[in-house]
């Protein structure tokens, strides 16, 4: 029973009761079900009421991977303690709020080179004009993704009545942030 006092104070049930109900709904789910299933192994299991800032600061410098990995982490937990605290009343703060975030990296500013492409190109088997197997087909999904910026998961939602290569473009129904939007193709895509 959800409702329970006895259940809500447990990090560990909150914790596993916003895996079942709210990620589901996410558009990234397997990943947060995974950071999620980290942080059941990494938080004690303590009740989620006695959680305080300075639990989650040795939480967050226990942690030994990049920067950006944690402040993705600290994102889920922060979307959790506010499920907490706004619907489901468990506790009446977030002991995240002051918490000192790390240091976000920088943003990616680099490209791949067209020797790297080329490197890519030929361990892939690839011949300009034929998709024969399935290593040519992923070869051509990179070559399309180099040309589009389009995610993976925007390519392969692709289906031909979201084609329209008279007119050089291809619609994308769902985006990473639920939009709908047109990418135009280059004469290569």
């Amino acid at each position: 029973d959800w409702s329970s006092d006895v259940c809500s104070s447990d990090l560990h049930f909150a914790l596993e009761r916003y895996m079942k109900e709210v990620v589901p709904t996410h558009k990234g789910e397997a990943f947060e079900t995974r950071r999620i299933k980290k942080l059941l192994r990494e938080l004690e299991d303590m009740p989620l009421r006695k959680l305080t800032t300075q639990d989650l600061a040795a939480w967050r410098d226990r942690q030994t991977t990049s920067p950006g990995t944690v402040l993705r982490e600290m994102k889920i937990l922060n979307s959790f303690l506010e499920r907490c605290r706004k619907e489901w009343g468990y506790i009446q703060a977030n002991p995240l709020h002051d918490v000192k975030k790390p240091t976000a990296p920088p943003p990616r500013r680099r490209g791949v080179s067209q020797d790297e492409i080329d490197l890519v190109l030929k361990n892939m088997n690839w011949v300009e004009g034929s998709v024969t197997t399935k290593t040519q087909q992923i070869a051509c999904l990179f070559l399309l993704g180099i040309e589009t910026a389009m995610r993976k998961g925007e390519m392969l939602s692709l289906t031909p009545d979201r084609c329209f290569l008279d007119r050089r473009y291809v619609v994308l129904e769902v985006t990473k942030n639920g939009d709908r939007r047109q990418v135009p193709l280059s004469t290569r895509a």
